[in-house]
């Protein structure tokens, strides 16, 4: 049923309400919106005993959007098993159908017939992501050609596809895995001529030893698309499509092998739609163009240690993470809201790293004489670790951090300098780059990853904007005509 489940789709059923002798099942309809899955009951508000409604009166006070209960609603294409219901809407009349509009935290449409548990626990969960076919270069196919004699035109292609490629690390209490799995659609077109689509994708799988909360999944995988999304593409990436599979849903299902004989079972999955991740699936698809122009490195880029340590890493510098993983959900996102947010990020980041070599030259001199770091010496520390030459831009890591850090202050205080609308925008190429390579070098402190991203020629990429404008730095971080 849901794969023909799209955003403002309803589908009728019935829920089942077995504790009521008088109504074991009453009407419903399921409807898929841009907040999630939503689910409607009409009824009567007669609470006479005996009465048809009367068994609703007793799921609590439709005032409370608290408390949760769970709802099985069967529909003409299969179950929908509802968890941790709360109500959205109460509408109540007196002469004509009242009406509770409920809202499930997570819902589940099983493959097959199974019971519903009490809540909702699974040791895996798989995930449809944006941008992981251009991140990893896997694909699922491969064709062969059988030529004429010529040796020129092919008179058969062999289509082989098959979901081989895959790369697990350990993070955290999790099992994480990508790897490659495709589907097949018929296609059907006006002129009466068929084909076949092969739709290929990369999935990411978390898997526990025990069965958790799907946020507990969501949480882990996340944690690894701050890594994808901040630093090898520099733009949000999201949830599209969520798939679970744990041995208390349902029972294994039997198969029989190639051979005919042999036997073997395998846990089905089956289809999510959670409120945690719902409206990134509403969201516009990104270019694949774009995301192959964006990449800085692919996966074969990343050693299996710096997978396995990027859990520990993301915990350790989530302050870093966190606003920046907002700031690419807002979209289109403005100049100078990537010049404050960035600077936040760096400034979160400074306490981590501490005292750096050279910080000194950002220090500000006081009225007694004395010195003290500023919010220029916290984007240097950030910077320091880059290692890179920012020559091409006319100046050091000294004054770029102070080139930052003007446009910061002047943003964010009400008194402070209005920037001109270039300089705001090459100052945020600037540090869009920056917390990109910043977040390689999380992940890879030796800088292994930033020689693979070849960090050096992203500062040139950043020059050849400033060149375009006719710009260049000087060193206490001031703009400059050419």
């Amino acid at each position: 049923m849901v794969l023909n489940l799209r955003t403002g789709d309803a589908t009728p059923g019935l829920l089942d309400n077995e504790s009521d002798e008088v109504a074991p099942t009453l009407g419903a309809t399921l409807e898929l919106t841009e907040r999630g899955v939503q689910l409607r009951v009409p009824f009567f508000p007669d609470v006479r005993p005996g009465s048809h409604f009367a068994g609703i009166t007793e799921w609590g006070d439709f005032s409370d959007d608290t408390s949760t209960r769970n709802f099985l609603l069967q529909t003409q294409d299969g179950p929908a098993h509802l968890f941790q219901n709360r109500v959205f809407r109460h509408t109540s009349h007196s002469a004509r159908p009242s009406t509770t509009l409920f809202e499930p935290r997570d819902t589940v449409f099983p493959a097959e017939a199974v019971d519903m548990p009490d809540t909702l626990a699974v040791t895996r969960l798989r995930s449809d992501v944006d941008g992981l076919l251009a991140f990893t270069r896997w694909k699922s196919w491969e064709t062969k050609g059988t030529h004429h004699e010529n040796g020129v035109l092919v008179r058969a292609l062999d289509i082989h596809v098959e979901g081989t490629q895959r790369v697990s690390w350990s993070q955290g209490d999790a099992t994480m895995t990508l790897r490659t799995q495709w589907d097949t659609e018929v296609r059907d077109r006006p002129d009466g001529r068929g084909g076949i689509d092969i739709i290929d994708r990369v999935v990411l799988m978390s898997e526990f030893v025990d069965s958790r909360p799907v946020a507990d999944h969501i949480r882990e995988q996340r944690a690894f698309l701050d890594l994808v999304s901040i630093a090898v593409f520099g733009r949000s990436l999201y949830f599209r499509h969520h798939e679970i599979s744990d041995p208390s849903y349902g029972s294994t299902v039997p198969a029989v092998a190639r051979d005919g004989e042999d036997t073997f079972t395998y846990e089905p999955f089956h289809h999510l739609i959670t409120m945690d991740t719902r409206n990134e699936a509403t969201q516009p698809h990104p270019d694949a163009q774009r995301l192959r122009d964006d990449i800085y490195l692919p996966l074969g880029a990343f050693p299996q240690h710096v997978l396995d340590g990027w859990g520990a890493a993301s915990d350790r510098w989530q302050q870093f993470l966190r606003p920046l993983r907002a700031l690419l959900r807002r979209v289109p996102t403005a100049p100078d809201d990537f010049v404050v947010t960035g600077s936040i990020a760096f400034e979160r980041a400074s306490d981590l790293l501490g005292r750096q070599p050279g910080e000194e030259a950002t220090y500000q001199t006081t009225k007694d004489g004395k010195t003290r770091p500023t919010v220029a010496t916290d984007i240097y520390r950030c910077l320091h670790q880059l290692g890179v030459d920012w020559s091409d831009l006319g100046t050091d890591t000294v004054g770029v951090a102070r080139t930052i850090a003007w446009h910061y202050n002047g943003v964010k205080h009400p008194r402070g300098e209005t920037a001109e609308s270039e300089h705001l925008l090459l100052t945020a190429f600037i540090v869009r780059a920056a917390v990109r390579l910043f977040t390689l070098w999380i992940a890879d402190p030796t800088g292994g990853l930033l020689g693979s991203a070849r960090a050096q020629h992203r500062v040139q990429h950043v020059a050849e904007y400033f060149h375009l404008y006719g710009f260049t730095l000087t060193d206490n971080g001031r703009f400059v005509a050419l």
